[in-house]
């Protein structure tokens, strides 16, 4: 919260967030096709 509201510096990186995204979306994808899937970053 204190990054939001610019009181301290933002320790992660916004790029750290897609790679999750990324990561979490090929999972599910994964999941429901049950195959491996790419991830594209």
């Amino acid at each position: 919260m204190k990054a939001i509201r610019k009181e301290s510096p933002n320790e992660v990186p916004g790029e750290f967030g897609l790679l999750v995204t990324a990561l979490t979306q090929s999972a599910f994808r994964s999941a429901r096709t049950g195959k491996p899937v790419r991830i594209r970053v």
